[in-house]
């Protein structure tokens, strides 16, 4: 199994807004080999909120 991640720093505050969009049901869905994606919220940094987002 492969796992892609990728690390996105977003505003103090936003994390939690954008979370919910990567997970929601769209294209990524049907490609062949997609198992699911994961959504990790760092909210205790300084300066932003980062979202580290598995694709498996």
């Amino acid at each position: 199994m492969i796992i892609v991640t990728n690390r996105i720093r977003v505003k103090k505050g936003m994390g939690a807004v954008m979370a919910p969009g990567f997970t929601a049901p769209g294209p990524l869905d049907t490609m062949e080999g997609f198992v699911k994606v994961e959504v990790l919220l760092t909210q205790n940094l300084t300066d932003h909120d980062e979202l580290s987002v598995n694709m498996y």
